[in-house]
């Protein structure tokens, strides 16, 4: 079915695709009395496509972090923008997720983010 989708002119990718810049600070942790961290960071998200479409995106992430077998991982992500109505024409949400390799299927943080005990 999703063949025959590609093939019907229906199916939608951006060409040429947009450019995107994230832009992430301001991260504040703190240590959780059952040995999960809690992190708290601000996000900007820059996206342009062709010379005249341009979107710019902000607002703030609320983690819960837990260490598995050595490495933190994000336990629940809350993602809250600045704005009450985003007017973009589109938005592409990408999440990853490690269920096959891991039983209590949490996200794998990226190793350069080690949150910091405050």
């Amino acid at each position: 079915m999703r063949v025959a989708r590609l093939d019907s002119g229906m199916a939608w990718a951006e060409d040429p695709p947009s450019r995107t810049r994230h832009v992430i600070g301001n991260l504040e942790a703190a240590p959780l009395e059952n040995g999960e961290v809690e992190a708290k960071t601000a996000f900007l998200v820059y996206r342009s496509h062709l010379e005249t479409d341009h979107q710019l995106l902000s607002g703030c992430r609320e983690d819960v972090l837990r260490k598995v077998n050595g490495a933190w991982k994000v336990k629940r992500r809350k993602v809250m923008f600045d704005a009450n109505v985003l007017l973009d024409k589109n938005l592409s949400v990408s999440a990853s997720s490690s269920r096959g390799q891991d039983p209590i299927g949490l996200t794998p943080l990226n190793p350069h983010q080690r949150p910091s005990r405050t």
